[in-house]
């Protein structure tokens, strides 16, 4: 398990040579109550720095994102896309990019833009315009919901409502000196959700707004191996589901200081568990 670290100069030489040249500006996203989809944007990525790097581009450049995970069935995937009457895909790599021209074959005019095939600068930052400032109305992203009662639909979330949300959080979920102190006050988040669950986008802006690190993995890692990609990754954040903490032992990862249980029932006997040397938010 290799571990690939983007800093702060390579993810703003790469956010900016996106925002300018790969998207421009996407025109005005929609208001909360407008029915128009101009500026929203589906991510249909695997679970990497590509994710986190578009969802920042798409924001910039004045649209809002609209997740696509890659192994819904096509048909989902086809369904969901046309519905959100996006005019912008962003994929990466060949097979993923095959699978997004097979989902929008017969939807008119949508672009599908690849992130490996961009010209990235490691010499300068190129200039980065953000389009659209101070427009808090306007969607920040768009997270679609279960789908148990038929077609999922997506819900738009705006960036006033997203801003109030990360505030409260990082009033609650505990990010000082004291407890961070085995990480020089640096909150690191390893990030289990899917990016095409709203819980992620918690566990993405509470971290960035406090400066902290997204520590993350692929969806097989996380499934099969998450104590050693937690251990590699020095987590100090995480939100788990009880199931998923069941499975091990607190002590398994030292690093862990601040643990939410999310998504079903917590058990006592995992709360006792998860609550020895680590505070453990329901």
């Amino acid at each position: 398990m290799d571990r690939i670290i983007w800093s702060r100069s390579v993810a703003d030489i790469r956010l900016a040579a996106f925002t300018s040249e790969a998207l421009g500006p996407l025109g005005a996203a929609p208001s909360a109550g407008r029915e128009e989809a101009d500026g929203i944007v589906i991510l249909c990525l695997p679970k990497s720095g590509w994710t986190y790097l578009s969802m920042l581009s798409v924001i910039k450049a004045g649209g809002a994102w609209c997740p696509i995970d890659v192994q819904w069935p096509a048909e989902r995937r086809k369904a969901l896309i046309g519905k959100a009457r996006a005019k912008v895909v962003i994929t990466v790599g060949e097979a993923l990019s095959n699978q997004v021209k097979a989902d929008t074959a017969g939807i008119d005019q949508v672009q599908v833009i690849r992130l490996d095939e961009i010209e990235w600068s490691a010499k300068e930052v190129p200039e980065l315009v953000v389009h659209h400032k101070g427009k808090s109305d306007r969607l920040a992203y768009a997270i679609w919901t279960s789908g148990t009662t038929g077609l999922p639909k997506a819900v738009g979330i705006r960036h006033f409502s997203g801003g109030q949300a990360i505030r409260s959080l990082t009033g609650v979920i505990p990010h000082d000196p004291k407890t961070l102190k085995d990480s020089n006050g640096i909150v690191r988040y390893l990030q289990f959700s899917e990016y095409s669950f709203d819980l992620s986008i918690m566990d993405t802006f509470y971290t960035w707004s406090l400066g902290g690190t997204i520590c993350s993995s692929d969806r097989a890692s996380h499934l099969t191996d998450l104590v050693a990609v937690a251990n590699k990754l020095r987590a100090t954040h995480s939100l788990l589901t009880p199931a998923v903490m069941a499975m091990m032992k607190r002590e398994e990862i030292p690093s862990l200081k601040v643990l939410v249980s999310g998504g079903e029932k917590l058990s006592q006997v995992v709360a006792d568990e998860w609550s020895k040397n680590c505070c453990l938010l329901n």
